[in-house]
């Protein structure tokens, strides 16, 4: 059966989202071509399974949504214990769903790093 992310996201667990902030791109390497999307950045705590929904005036439902999450400690990525990852983008209008998967037995602080094309 097929359910719609509407049904899906009514029976699943939602983590809280800090505001979503612009972040500077690194330069690109020697040969690599500069992707011409925005970059955003969004932080939260959780462990777990959930959805992470962010809110993002620059996605819309046929935007391609590139991401990558870390661990934070004091505020910064670090090289922690937890096991993290993203199983699901889902960008909608408005915005974009993330389904994270933070193997730990509490609460853990992360970044979402993700680029809108």
């Amino acid at each position: 059966m097929n359910r719609t992310f509407d049904e899906v996201a009514d029976r699943a667990m939602y983590a809280p989202c800090e505001p979503v902030h612009d972040e500077e791109p690194a330069a690109p390497e020697e040969g690599l071509e500069r992707l011409t999307g925005v970059t955003r950045v969004a932080s939260g705590q959780g462990h777990g399974q959930f959805w992470f929904p962010v809110a993002s005036s620059v996605v819309n439902r046929n935007s391609v949504v590139l991401a990558s999450i870390s661990q934070l400690v004091a505020g910064v990525p670090e090289t922690g214990p937890a096991r993290m990852q993203i199983s699901s983008v889902v960008p909608r209008d408005g915005g974009v769903v993330f389904w994270l998967n933070i193997d730990w037995p509490i609460d853990v602080a992360f970044r979402i790093g993700f680029r809108v094309e």
